[in-house]
Parts: C-alpha cells; sequence; structure tokens
C-alpha cells in the first residue's frame, strides 16, 4: 500500500483512509508521467508508469515529485489530503494502455 490506513474500495480502486499528516510512498519503480492539478475531480493527481502498470495517486494535498522524474519503491511522493471528514489517497492500477485494472490489497 502506499500510505497506512483503512482502505475503502471505489470503482476504480480505492480511497485509504489516514492520518491527515501522512505522505504516500510509490508501490514501486517507475517514472512520473503526470503531474498535475487540472483534474478536478483528482485534487493533485500523480501517475507513475512502472513499466508493467500505472499507479495513479488522487486527491493529495502536495506532490514532492513532478513529471518527467525518477521514483523509486518506498519514496514519499506526496502528502495525502482531506476528502470531506477523512483524509487519504485515491489509488488506482491502470494497464499500460491507461485502463483501470481491478486489484486487491494483500493482507
Amino acid at each position: 500500500m502506499p500510505v497506512r490506513g483503512t482502505p475503502v474500495k471505489l470503482q476504480k480502486g480505492y480511497f485509504i483512509k489516514t492520518s491527515c499528516d501522512e505522505f504516500f510512498r510509490s508501490v514501486d519503480n517507475g517514472k512520473v508521467i503526470y503531474a498535475g492539478d487540472d483534474i478536478k475531480s483528482y485534487r493533485w493527481l500523480l501517475m507513475v508508469d512502472t513499466g508493467r502498470y500505472i499507479a495513479v495517486y488522487g486527491k493529495a494535498q502536495k506532490l514532492l515529485v513532478k513529471k518527467g522524474e525518477s521514483v523509486k519503491k518506498g519514496q514519499a511522493l506526496g502528502k495525502v489530503g482531506q476528502h470531506g471528514n477523512a483524509c487519504g489517497i485515491t489509488f488506482e492500477i491502470r494497464d499500460t494502455e491507461g485502463e483501470p485494472v481491478s486489484f486487491e490489497f494483500e493482507r
């Protein structure tokens, strides 16, 4: 998981509820292919291409990396945001074509 917390299943992934002062981390090595806030429903959004899949982190309060940067597994990518009364991030996995992939977190 990109952050310690409680995953809540969404249509395309999860909202991971956590403490408001947490930073989320890269789930794998890869390259940032998008980092911005121009998609309103996602707030600050980050996409990392791992070569096998695209990890999508949304609803962040702040990002620590920029488009084009290489990231390592476990590296802090940004600070979680607030959504309603809860803090956390949305997390999705997409295939290399950008289509959402259904997945479960290992327990």
